[in-house]
């Protein structure tokens, strides 16, 4: 309901009710007809077109993302569970974030569990997802493992979701999660700054993308950027240096 309620954006799956039906809530939503922003990393469509028209791409997939995000945080709502399988393309190559609230729902329902299974680093679970959490909520549920009271537990506010943008586009470059947990991935950025990754097919990271990423993938929220649209415009500085060409896209 609370993703119902924020209206239309671009860059946001629109989601237009929730019903229930047989006693379980049922979510309509925008339909987007080229798969999850996971689906082109894993199937290599990112990286059609060699190194220059794919590293466009992954920029202006970049802004894109930063855009959607911070419209949500602008209307209050922290998505807690940002990663590339929430992020869908349509045919035109526009991005759109989607399942925002839901991963407050899936914490709550984890909550009601007596015991819980084993589970992938890449499936959502207890509000996020282990191979995109930030260090804060990877002290959650280390917090709530030892039934330390929510009280006590760190604010998880929007440079929570920086943090998992940041955790996104770097996947983007190194081609899939090589990675057990979200909270280290700064130490897998300065690895691979160091050449120790092989992402042959796959554009080297521009530096000054590099440091920005480095800068999100802080391990205290106040280090990070301020917002994710200051983010998305030092993006798009970053497009103009890498294509030699402005950004197009329209400010949404």
């Amino acid at each position: 309901e609370t993703w119902s309620k924020l209206g239309l954006h671009p860059h946001i799956v629109c989601c237009h009710y929730v019903r229930e039906i047989e006693g379980v809530p049922r979510i309509f939503a925008e339909y987007v007809d080229c798969g999850s922003l996971r689906d082109w990393i894993d199937k290599r469509w990112l990286y059609a077109g060699g190194h220059s028209k794919t590293l466009a791409r992954m920029m202006d997939f970049a802004i894109q993302f930063a855009w959607g995000l911070h419209f949500a945080h602008e209307n209050g709502l922290v998505h807690q569970d940002v990663k590339p399988a929430n992020v869908l393309v349509t045919r035109d190559g526009v991005l759109k974030v989607t399942d925002f609230g839901l991963a407050e729902a899936r914490g709550v329902a984890e909550s009601l569990k007596e015991d819980a299974p084993g589970r992938s680093i890449l499936a959502s679970y207890g509000g996020m997802t282990q191979a995109y959490c930030s260090p804060e909520q990877a002290e959650i549920a280390e917090m709530a493992k030892a039934g330390v009271d929510r009280e006590k537990w760190p604010h998880l506010g929007r440079k929570t979701d920086t943090y998992s943008w940041a955790v996104s586009i770097c996947e983007m470059f190194f081609g899939g999660v090589t990675w057990p947990s979200g909270s280290v991935v700064n130490e897998v950025l300065r690895q691979y700054a160091d050449g120790c990754f092989d992402t042959s097919g796959i554009p080297p990271m521009p530096e000054a993308l590099c440091s920005l990423l480095g800068e999100c993938l802080s391990r205290t929220p106040e280090s990070r950027p301020g917002s994710l649209w200051e983010i998305a415009a030092r993006c798009r500085e970053i497009f103009r240096e890498v294509s030699g060409t402005p950004y197009t896209r329209a400010e949404p």
